[in-house]
């Protein structure tokens, strides 16, 4: 079930909000709890039934696992935990990427392979890295065993479960635990209502807009096709501005259900393209992974703890496993190591010391988004030879233009926007919220623009196909 289907926003969310405002207000009880891990159940089913018994087998093997090494000795723990870790990547190595290894190994060895295709569950990736964090944190001793329906709400959640944020346990489930404590926020409600409304927004109007000519370049390098520097530098700049408010859109949207159902979940966007430099960017593009990578991968491995070599080495694992994390293909990995090279670039570069005036910056910073945007280009494309034309399209100034003007112009507008405008969290907290509550009018105001928003983008989705959210594939 999509957020920008009119099966959930006009169907699913009121009543699944409806039912829990009722239950807040008449009983203030836990079975609130127990309506919102019913909804999110059904809401995971709602894509493909079957995968429902995988994630609750997941859930209910992680559970039992962390109270065995919350209540075993230091020894057995370890190794209790270790069962636990490598129980989660097996079950995602098999799903996801089973078929990508065995033919990895049949091109080497020059073996023929007939592999029968497994129906990749949706949002394994996820839920099993969630998991692994928390058995983790249980072994650290750094959360306490919830009880099995606090945690089942913890890993299935609805407005977080497909695509992330990915949360840590110590930030979801003291929430959890303290939210039957107490009525509708409506703090909560108003900045739910907005951030879902300005979520709707960017995806439906803008990321879904970009989407058919960005689409239809990138199957033309694929097949082959001629295509001048012109329209593939449109296809590039409109990927950029797709996958950004693609994903920034979505991630408004998983923080607005938190807000709705009482939960503040973590910020996984923050204006990545404003970045100063690569390390900064990584620090704002789906920060929870990046989080999750650093201090689960990259400071395990020794981080920068054990000289420079050796900090530039895991900075590359780190970043090539995180490739990976994004797709079963060589693409995937390859583009990963397209951002090691530029962090341990960054590293190296500070090391020397050397800063350069503040009037160079915004080239610096122009320079760093040319290079996150080429390689989008390994990231979105087909096959390795679809990169390549498309990359040497980049400077082919002899094929004719095949590019609407008003495409090239909202794509403009828009990046003025992602560069120079606020964005939604800054908008809605620092700026809606005191205006809503120093004036009436201010609310009303702020009202007006919130339905607006929500009207417009449904009235897009009843006219256009909805299209799913491009982080769901992963």
């Amino acid at each position: 079930m999509l957020f920008n289907s009119l099966v959930f926003l006009l169907g699913f969310l009121p009543v699944v909000w409806g039912v829990q405002y009722f239950l807040c207000r008449t009983h203030n009880s836990r079975f609130n709890l127990y309506w919102l891990i019913a909804s999110s159940l059904y809401f995971y089913a709602y894509w493909y039934f079957p995968h429902l018994a995988l994630l609750l087998l997941s859930i209910l093997v992680n559970y039992l696992l962390s109270i065995y090494i919350a209540n075993e000795s230091q020894r057995h723990r370890k190794i209790i935990t270790g069962i636990g870790v490598a129980f989660n990547l097996l079950l995602i190595a098999y799903f996801k990427y089973g078929e990508f290894f065995i033919n990895t190994l049949g091109d080497v060895f020059n073996l023929e392979t007939n592999i029968p295709q497994v129906a990749l569950p949706l949002a394994i990736s996820f839920f099993t890295f969630q998991q692994i964090t928390y058995l983790i944190d249980v072994y650290k001793k750094q959360i306490d065993i919830p009880n099995f329906f606090e945690y089942c709400l913890y890993i299935s959640f609805f407005g977080q479960l497909i695509a992330g944020p990915i949360v840590r346990a110590k930030q979801l489930i003291p929430q959890i635990k303290d939210r039957w404590k107490h009525g509708i926020d409506t703090t909560y409600t108003t900045q739910g209502m907005m951030f879902i409304s300005i979520g709707l927004f960017k995806k439906c109007i803008i990321a879904d807009t970009l989407s058919p000519l960005v689409s239809e370049i990138f199957s033309k390098a694929d097949w082959g096709a001629h295509i001048s520097a012109y329209s593939a530098w449109s296809a590039v700049f409109g990927y950029t501005l797709q996958l950004y408010f693609d994903f920034s859109g979505y991630s408004d949207i998983a923080i607005g259900l938190g807000c709705l159902c009482g939960i503040l979940l973590p910020i996984n966007f923050n204006s990545p393209y404003k970045a100063k430099n690569i390390s900064d960017f990584w620090r704002r593009w789906h920060i929870t992974l990046s989080d999750l990578l650093r201090d689960y991968l990259y400071i395990p491995l020794g981080g920068n703890r054990l000289g420079l070599l050796r900090a530039l080495v895991n900075l590359m694992i780190t970043m090539l496993i995180g490739g990976l994390w994004h797709g079963a293909g060589w693409l995937f990995v390859l583009w990963g190591g397209y951002h090691g090279i530029l962090l341990c670039i960054n590293l190296l570069w500070k090391r020397t010391g050397i800063q350069f005036p503040n009037v160079f910056k915004p080239l610096s910073q122009m320079g760093l988004f040319i290079a996150i945007s080429l390689g989008w280009i390994i990231f979105r494309s087909a096959s390795w030879d679809a990169a390549l034309r498309l990359a040497r399209s980049l400077v082919n100034w002899q094929s004719n233009n095949t590019i609407p003007l008003t495409y090239n112009l909202w794509i403009g507008f828009w990046l003025l926007v992602v560069w120079f405008a606020p964005n939604s969290q800054t908008i809605i907290r620092e700026r809606c919220l005191p205006a809503i509550q120093s004036s009436k009018k201010n609310a009303l105001y702020i009202g007006v623009i919130t339905a607006s928003l929500t009207i417009v983008s449904i009235a897009a989705l009843s006219i256009l196909h909805e299209q799913e959210f491009l982080y769901f594939q992963f």
